[in-house]
């Protein structure tokens, strides 16, 4: 596990659900949140998922000229992505504009992503999401208590409410 971001880096790791969730404040905080990444020079380091409150970060991101790095694990990848869990709007990215910003690792375990998200980002942001998102914030914070790393973590009260 590495101690810190690659030097210089301004990357912000984003923890968040892969569907919308039950109330329109959450989409209203994904994008929220990426126009602020974007206006503030900050990549987005983020769970790789192009649905839910993780397309809507990200695509927010990129329509606002940022840089997006996705960390999938490889059977997620292969298995067509995260699932949008409700019938309402689905949030797709990869337009051929914002290939150019946007990357993409494939990691081989859900654990490896955690590390290799922590690796490449500063601060941590924890936004509304289920059992997995509450695990990794819980996660990156321990790291911190344990002095695994040496980084910030930012959450709202609201965090990890559907």
């Amino acid at each position: 596990m590495a101690a810190s971001a690659p030097t210089g880096t301004k990357a912000i790791a984003v923890y968040c659900g892969s569907s919308l969730g039950k109330h329109q404040a959450f989409a209203n905080a994904a994008s929220s949140v990426g126009r602020a990444l974007a206006a503030q020079n900050h990549p987005l380091i983020y769970g790789g998922g192009m649905q839910g409150l993780m397309g809507i970060v990200a695509a927010t991101v990129l329509k606002d000229g940022g840089e997006v790095t996705g960390i999938t694990p490889y059977p997620i990848y292969a298995a067509g992505g995260e699932r949008e869990k409700s019938t309402t709007a689905h949030v797709i990215l990869g337009s051929a504009d914002n290939a150019k910003m946007m990357k993409t690792i494939i990691v081989d375990s859900m654990h490896e992503r955690k590390v290799e998200m922590a690796k490449h980002s500063m601060a941590f942001i924890g936004l509304p999401g289920g059992f997995g998102t509450f695990e990794e914030v819980f996660e990156v914070t321990t790291w911190t208590q344990l002095g695994i790393h040496n980084k910030r973590e930012s959450h709202s009260p609201s965090l990890i409410v559907r």
